[in-house]
């Protein structure tokens, strides 16, 4: 069972346990991508591999970036 404590419901995010292939990549349309987030630990080459990425699928398609708040479980999203 999987959850995510209540202070993230606002993100209304979708989680995929896949039981029948297990591990690996999957792949989704396209135009359920809604925003890309980049998380504060992310290097620089590989955010620059992201941005890239999310333009070449949707020149208009929102990319973030996430930080933490210090001493608590919140993110703060840029």
């Amino acid at each position: 069972m999987l959850w995510k404590s209540k202070q993230w419901e606002r993100e209304s995010e979708w989680r995929v346990v896949d039981t029948e292939s297990g591990l690996g990549v999957k792949t989704f349309p396209v135009h359920l991508i809604k925003s890309v987030l980049i998380g504060e630990r992310t290097q620089s080459e590989h955010e620059v591999t992201i941005r890239q990425w999310a333009t070449s699928i949707n020149s208009s398609l929102p990319v973030k970036e996430v930080a933490s708040v210090p001493g608590s479980f919140q993110m703060v999203i840029a």
